[in-house]
């Protein structure tokens, strides 16, 4: 089994662990029927689609679904590497936010209590407490120690509301095809603000 290797500012990571849970876990049935869906596609054989896909696996972090969802039959080796994949984001998630704060972000009555202020909205958990003593409690705190967070927020008439945090954000959508006509990712986006972060922090 090959190594997964991500840099993170400037530091090389094996990513064993993560590479090991993927292939435990992974289902090869979907994973062969999407190789066979990018046979008729392309035309090119399986086996070559299969072994250009454990590359991709292996050089970025990309599993069979990012594979297909961003063609990187398609990309370029240069242009491969400009996207944020399932294990790049992984790393981003380990790097950036501490497993013992991230549950606040799964328990929505945890999130709501800590992020109050800026739902704009009324909430009632149910624990059996009543809603005046919920609604008194106001919530000064933050969590640092969670830095890459995905927000759903809302528009109304009266501003933009929060609804809620995950701290394992997704990264397909923004990256689909029909969002990258230039064929490039969101990674140099990624990679410039880790820059910009690791210059403030020598100053």
């Amino acid at each position: 089994m090959g190594l997964l290797y991500e840099k993170c500012e400037g530091r090389t990571v094996a990513n064993v662990k993560y590479l090991f849970q993927r292939v435990m876990n992974m289902n090869y049935k979907a994973m062969w029927e999407k190789i066979s869906s990018i046979h008729k596609k392309t035309g090119r054989s399986r086996l070559a689609i299969f072994r250009d896909m454990k590359d991709c696996a292996v050089k970025y972090g990309a599993g069979y679904m990012d594979y297909d969802l961003f063609e990187m039959y398609n990309l370029t080796p240069e242009q491969r590497d400009t996207y944020l994949t399932r294990g790049r984001n992984n790393a981003l998630v380990v790097k950036y936010n501490d497993k013992a704060y991230t549950g606040q972000f799964d328990d929505k009555v945890q999130f709501n209590t800590l992020f109050g202020k800026y739902l704009h909205r009324d909430w009632v958990p149910v624990t059996g407490d009543n809603r005046e003593q919920v609604m008194a409690f106001l919530a000064a705190q933050v969590i640092p120690q969670v830095g890459y967070v995905g927000w759903d927020v809302c528009f109304t008439p009266n501003g933009p509301c929060l609804v809620e945090g995950n701290p394992f954000p997704g990264h397909d959508i923004y990256q689909l095809p029909v969002h990258t006509p230039d064929k490039i990712g969101i990674m140099p986006r990624f990679r410039e603000i880790e820059a910009e972060e690791k210059m403030m922090n020598e100053e």
